[in-house]
């Protein structure tokens, strides 16, 4: 599971049913450097970017990732904040 929280998402108790419940959603590469990527959840909020660590990523998708590229996985859509976002990157597929 990917986030910016070092809490699990199941064991988020400050988080809804909604917030973390998860849905498919189509995922774009807006922005990638040596450390970080930025993907913009279509989704959620097509406007503002989520940024991750690189090294979190799984080896099949870094391989991938180049700007614009897209691909559909589940993610907590009922969240507010980016740092309450968990995208579930085992069921990643490419577009």
């Amino acid at each position: 599971m990917l986030s910016n929280n070092p809490i699990p998402l199941e064991e988020r108790k400050d988080l809804s049913e909604v917030e973390r419940k998860m849905w498919r959603t189509l995922i774009r590469v807006s922005s990638l450097d040596e450390n970080k990527v930025g993907f913009i959840m279509t989704g959620w909020n097509f406007r503002k970017s989520i940024y991750f660590d690189r090294n979190q990523l799984s080896c099949d998708l870094i391989k991938n990732l180049k700007i614009d590229y897209r691909f559909h996985a589940h993610f907590n859509l009922g969240v507010e904040n980016p740092e309450d976002v968990y995208i579930d990157l085992n069921t990643y597929e490419k577009d």
